[in-house]
């Protein structure tokens, strides 16, 4: 996994997603010479990657298109992770409306906020409470 992330991180910072889904593909090809069952293709590679997308300032678009290719490649459940992740990238950039949506996107996707690792991503949304409060006005 931190080799996938190291790759994604040097990849052309034009890249739209599909450059990172390449890179996915082509390690689990490699995987897959060795008869494992161990693939990159579920909720943990997703986040892994958004996670080095957002550290590496990939634009939001760049990610949105990742996140489709992705759940067309591979079907996607997307977790609190995957959301807090995405939704602390748009409070850093300052984009609290962009925050708001998604956190919007994962109500529709029935994220259970409170429940999934241990509740430890409630943080980000009393985060997007207080940015929401004090901007939104």
């Amino acid at each position: 996994m931190a080799y996938l992330q190291w790759k994604t991180y040097y990849l052309d910072k034009s890249d739209d997603g599909h450059g990172v889904l390449d890179l996915i593909k082509n390690v689990n090809s490699k995987l897959e010479q060795f008869d494992t069952e161990y693939l990159l293709n579920d909720v943990n590679t997703y986040n892994s990657e958004i996670e080095i997308m957002c550290y590496s300032q990939r634009s939001t678009e760049a990610i949105e298109h990742f996140t489709e290719q992705f759940d067309e490649e591979y079907g996607l459940t997307r977790d609190a992770k995957s959301f807090a992740t995405l939704i602390n990238y748009q409070l850093d950039r300052g984009d609290y409306r962009e925050a708001l949506d998604l956190f919007d996107r994962s109500l529709e996707e029935i994220v259970a906020w409170d429940n999934e690792y241990g509740g430890i991503y409630i943080t980000t949304l009393f985060r997007l409470l207080a940015t929401y409060c004090f901007f939104g006005r």
